[in-house]
């Protein structure tokens, strides 16, 4: 978990994991805003007994974007942390890439 916290640098530019999960302009912060607010329109389509599928529908649209920014974010690992832990030689940064990745493909 540290190194989601930690600072790159790469070709002497410094940046963040803030600028480094921006992807197609669109942060993903604001992304995780909008999915905040689907979890809590599903909450109130279960408060006001809606229909089983719209339920449904609402949950499985959110955990389809929930997993476009677990990807986004297993891309930007792999292009940082992973990519140095590689060059530097570290045997366990794979395995960490096999698991993290599976737990993703769920």
């Amino acid at each position: 978990m540290s190194d989601f916290y930690t600072v790159r640098v790469n070709s002497g530019i410094k940046t963040s994991k803030r600028d480094a999960i921006q992807k197609n302009g669109r942060d993903l912060s604001v992304t995780l805003e909008i999915l905040e607010g689907e979890i809590k329109q599903i909450k109130n389509l279960i408060v006001n007994d809606c229909y089983y599928t719209s339920i449904i529908d609402e949950i499985v649209a959110v955990r389809t974007e929930l997993k476009s920014v677990a990807y986004i974010l297993l891309e930007e690992y792999i292009k940082t942390c992973l990519a140095e832990r590689i060059q530097g030689e570290n045997p366990e940064a794979l395995e960490r890439l096999i698991i993290t990745t599976g737990r993703v493909l769920k």
